[in-house]
């Protein structure tokens, strides 16, 4: 079972990302606490010595602060900063193998780090950057939206460069072959 808490913001998420929980009286030990912080839906798996009113510090991923953007707005795809991603992903390669749910309208709209820059419209550099961090992301198949596409499908839909397309082209051929899921 989930629990709903607002959370207080420690600091700008985009300077330290970290966030802390104060929990609330009826709360249980080893819950999920489901938390907003500046906007971030998050689930929190409370420890086993949680107790009510005790103050609790999470860091959120900065690759998901970093992508956590609109790519249908044009002011979030222009303040999208290929380049913080790249030393991201050098500082934190791990952070590029798990999902997150980057668009907030949709429900359950998980995806990896790779599909949401290709849908920001990330330069080769990022893409290459995310691919040889993470290569299985460019195989997979993520919601996006309300269809499960894979990289190369979110770059035709989003107008990626044709030098990116070329690139997911060159990394997953098949990929052309795929088709688009619900």
């Amino acid at each position: 079972k989930n629990d709903r808490s607002e959370i207080k913001e420690l600091s700008p998420i985009t300077q330290s990302n970290m966030f802390q929980i104060i929990v609330p009286e009826d709360v249980m030990p080893h819950r999920r606490l489901e938390v907003v912080a500046n906007g971030f839906q998050l689930l929190v798996l409370l420890p086993h010595y949680v107790t009510p009113g005790m103050k609790l510090y999470i860091k959120v991923p900065a690759i998901r602060c970093l992508l956590t953007l609109d790519p249908l707005k044009t002011e979030d795809r222009n303040q999208f900063d290929g380049n913080a991603v790249i030393e991201e992903v050098k500082r934190n390669p791990h952070t590029v193998a798990e999902k997150y749910n980057f668009l907030h309208e949709f429900e359950d709209s998980r995806s990896y780090p790779l599909h949401m820059a290709v849908a920001l419209g990330a330069s080769v550099d990022v893409v290459d950057a995310l691919y040889n961090a993470f290569p299985q992301a460019i195989k997979a198949k993520c919601f996006f939206g309300r269809i499960q596409n894979t990289p190369l499908r979110v770059a035709f839909q989003y107008q990626a460069s044709p030098e990116v397309i070329l690139l997911l082209l060159d990394l997953f051929p098949e990929a052309i072959r795929e088709k688009d899921h619900q």
